[in-house]
């Protein structure tokens, strides 16, 4: 919640001028609100998550990686242990996204959620968590969901 208003600037400012969208800011902060300009069309809304026992467990939406942005395909950290269900055999995958911005609509965000935490679950009922928790996961399913539109790192 700290960046929020300064990441609502900056989106405002720089990001999808003319589109209307929402945001959803999801947090177990709640704040009095952000005390943002925004456009027309424009609407925050933030919901209440319970809080979690590890930080990874939070993010779920995702753009690329600016530290793999550059980087050669066989040096992203996909999760490369066949018994995850976030595997990436080598080889695989386009990008490496990560675990924290995405402009999608509420049907995508939904579909991602849903599919990431059934794989997470899987994991944890075989006892296995992924290399990067739910960013793996993101990037198994990125690789079998392709992105319309992906997001250079400024974006992040």
């Amino acid at each position: 919640m700290v960046f929020l208003e300064l990441f609502l600037q900056t989106v405002e400012k720089h990001f999808m001028m003319g589109h209307r969208f929402i945001y959803y800011v999801f947090t177990n902060q709640l704040p009095a609100g952000p005390h943002v300009p925004l456009w027309e069309g424009q609407k925050v809304v933030v919901l209440e998550v319970p809080g979690t026992l590890c930080w990874e467990d939070v993010s779920m939406q995702k753009t690329l990686h600016p530290g793999f942005y550059q980087a050669a395909h066989k040096d992203f950290s996909y999760e490369h242990w066949p018994q995850s269900q976030a595997h990436i055999p080598r080889g695989k995958g386009d990008f490496y996204y990560k675990g924290a911005f995405s402009g999608v609509s509420v049907v995508e965000v939904y579909q991602l959620t849903l599919a990431s935490h059934q794989t997470m679950g899987v994991n944890l009922a075989n006892g296995t968590e992924a290399v990067w928790h739910d960013e793996s996961h993101l990037n198994r399913y990125q690789l079998d969901h392709k992105p319309i539109k992906v997001l250079s790192p400024e974006d992040l």
